[in-house]
């Protein structure tokens, strides 16, 4: 084995090579005792004073360090968590579920104070129509029953026109008619059209030549319907 420039043998690692930093504090170490400096071999006998025994590989958990401001905070939390009373926790609680079913309770009574309300003016609604619903035309036979009315006192007056009557009369007929058309109040006149028994009552049948069977001859009582329907069917003859 060969010396080196200081008369030593190297040595070498047990794999086969060294490390620079460690060989560099060894020549160093070696160069000091060799000039009869020990203090100085003695503060470079290690180049590993200092640090920890065991560096710490990737993927290896650190223990916490209780000094940080992290692990203060998770014992004061764990602190104030044993600080809690249980009991007063449940009463806490039980006081919000009270607040909010009196809330809810309050709402539901006056939703349901609200609808009940609703309803009965529906109900008034339906009972004005059915009691005033014929006011419309009820003011309009007003004026057909004035007409009728001065009518008849001009018939009964001493040296009466009776063709003054006849046509007082005429108007007042279609002023009533008009009346009937304002409030879709329909005439059913059904002559010479085909019997039905929808719009039609049959009062007799008679044979007609040049009529053909259930042909309506005659009217003895005219119908009428309302918004189409009927209120009172017509009174006809009809041909057999």
């Amino acid at each position: 084995m060969t010396k080196d420039q200081t008369g030593q043998e190297p040595n070498p690692s047990s794999n086969g090579s060294t490390d620079p930093l460690e060989q560099a504090v060894r020549d160093a170490v070696e160069s000091a005792q060799q000039q009869g400096n020990p203090d100085d071999a003695a503060d470079m006998a290690s180049p590993t004073d200092g640090l920890p025994e065991k560096m710490p590989e990737e993927g290896d958990v650190q223990p916490p360090d209780l000094d940080t401001p992290a692990s203060a905070s998770a014992a004061s939390a764990e602190e104030m968590a044993a600080d809690i009373d249980p009991a007063q926790m449940i009463e806490q609680l039980q006081a919000q579920i009270a607040t909010s079913e009196s809330e809810h309770k309050d709402e539901i009574l006056r939703m349901h104070a609200e609808m009940e309300n609703q309803r009965k003016r529906s109900e008034q609604q339906v009972q004005k129509a059915r009691l005033f619903g014929v006011e419309s035309i009820a003011k309009q036979l007003l004026d057909v029953k004035d007409s009728l009315e001065m009518g008849i006192e001009a018939a009964r007056a001493e040296g009466a026109d009776i063709q003054q009557f006849l046509e007082g009369s005429d108007l007042t007929l279609k002023q009533l008619s008009q009346t009937f058309e304002k409030n879709n109040i329909t005439e059913i006149n059904p002559v010479d059209e085909k019997f039905n028994p929808e719009f039609h009552e049959a009062m007799t049948q008679q044979p007609v030549e040049g009529k053909e069977p259930n042909t309506v001859i005659g009217v003895i009582q005219k119908g009428y319907t309302l918004n189409g329907r009927v209120i009172r069917a017509a009174r006809v003859i009809v041909a057999k």
